[in-house]
């Protein structure tokens, strides 16, 4: 048996996690290689999941996929394929992750998105053409660094009217000025500038006037330490905001609160809100959870663009933060042997350190059934932030298939949990 190396490098993601398997056959019938995808449980949903289109009005949609073990979230609109029930009601189309939705006759439909024999639907209502767009307010002043909100109302060609603020295509003529995300407008610097309401050849716009605000709350940084915890309510992650003016050679004028909220309602904070001034711009709060995930905690100074965002990874163990796949497969041969893997079958397999802290490993094992095949020394590595680590083996002999894995051992004070990889291969 060779040895298994031990290499650190940088690993290309699939969906959500890093995990290629190599396996090479030997023996006079040639190499080959194959590389087998993640098949952790994971359910995919459609965003929005309920259009109401006008019929000259277009929409884009995205499907999400999520794992369910941690609640790990994944745009995959351009992996999946989509699919309309009725192409004579509506349309779909990809360029990328870009999916258009495009109505052609007036009625009800489906869109479908499929990856892997998952898949989602969401439904398609075109209704009558708009023939007007109407924004609220038309004119507005505002100050650098604020929030404002924009509101649109269409005009249909039956006569009716509704709030189609969420379904227009929003576009600002500078987003140097400001930038707009569903009729909220995000001031950046003074100037002028216009917000426009879009679907198809209808459109609405208003005006709005930015003046400076030097020593106003314009930016935030947010800083999660440790972004992996425990589900435990002795386990804690510090949550540290901090708040600059507009013009950052300047403090802030006067006091403001900072507001810490997560959307789930999972994670609980020992403050939710801090008042910051020029004498302590930032921040900083406790955030526990006993319920495992993956969470977006939020930091903001309400009504201005002084605001982030922040990953909290909250664990059963952590062999849930090095993030493995593992799965087993039927191996099939056409070789008349009484082995099922053939000498110079090659494993190859890597972890990797989504967190911001990190792990000692102490050995890797090559190991088929109840038999360790062989064994890589792995003391005093130390798996970093983001860091990955490859290991590979190659068979000197053949052997029979007993279930054969790679096993990843980490030194790990709170759980002691090993990481194991079962990995397998099909031959020719």
């Amino acid at each position: 048996m060779r040895s298994i190396l031990g290499t650190f490098q940088t690993l290309l993601t699939l969906l959500f996690f890093a995990f290629v398997l190599s396996a090479c056959g030997g023996g006079g019938s040639g190499s080959q290689s194959v590389t087998v995808e993640s098949t952790e449980d994971i359910s995919l949903t459609i965003t929005p999941d309920n259009l109401e289109l006008a019929l000259n009005q277009s929409a884009t949609v995205k499907a999400i996929a999520t794992l369910a073990k941690t609640g790990t979230t994944a745009d995959v609109s351009d992996q999946v394929n989509w699919s309309s029930d009725n192409i004579a009601i509506a349309s779909i189309t990809r360029s990328g992750k870009t999916v258009t939705v495009t109505p052609q006759n007036g009625g009800s439909t489906r869109i479908t998105a499929e990856l892997d024999g998952i898949s989602a639907t969401a439904s398609v209502t075109i209704g009558n053409p708009l023939t007007k767009i109407v924004t609220d307010p038309p004119s507005k002043s505002i100050n650098d660094g604020s929030l404002t909100e924009i509101r649109a109302t269409g005009t249909f060609s039956d006569g009716t009217s509704k709030n189609i603020t969420n379904t227009v295509t929003w576009t600002s003529n500078d987003e140097t000025i400001a930038t707009v995300d569903k009729g909220q407008v995000s001031a950046l610097k003074p100037g002028e500038v216009t917000i426009s309401a879009i679907a198809g050849s209808v459109s609405g716009s208003t005006q709005l006037t930015i003046a400076a605000a030097p020593y106003a709350p314009g930016r935030m940084e947010i800083e999660i330490t440790p972004n992996a915890i425990l589900e435990d309510e002795a386990a804690n992650a510090s949550v540290l905001a901090r708040v600059f003016a507009n013009d950052e050679n300047n403090d802030l004028l006067t006091s403001y609160t900072v507001v810490f909220s997560e959307q789930t309602g999972s994670v609980n904070f020992t403050q939710g809100e801090i008042t910051i001034d020029s004498n302590n711009p930032q921040a900083e709060t406790e955030a526990k959870s006993t319920l495992a995930g993956e969470y977006m905690v939020s930091a903001a100074v309400p009504d201005t663009t002084a605001r982030a965002q922040g990953t909290l990874n909250v664990v059963s163990s952590f062999s849930e933060v090095v993030i493995i796949d593992s799965f087993t497969a039927e191996i099939l041969t056409n070789k008349e042997t009484s082995f099922d893997i053939e000498t110079g079958s090659k494993f190859t397999a890597a972890i990797l350190n989504t967190s911001n802290r990190s792990f000692n490993l102490l050995r890797a094992e090559l190991v088929n059934g109840q038999n360790v095949l062989d064994t890589a020394d792995l003391s005093g590595t130390s798996l970093g932030e983001g860091g990955s680590t490859r290991i590979e083996a190659v068979l000197d002999n053949p052997i029979q298939d007993e279930g054969v894995r790679l096993v990843f051992h980490l030194n790990d004070p709170v759980t002691t949990r090993q990481f194991t990889v079962e990995k397998q291969f099909t031959s020719p």
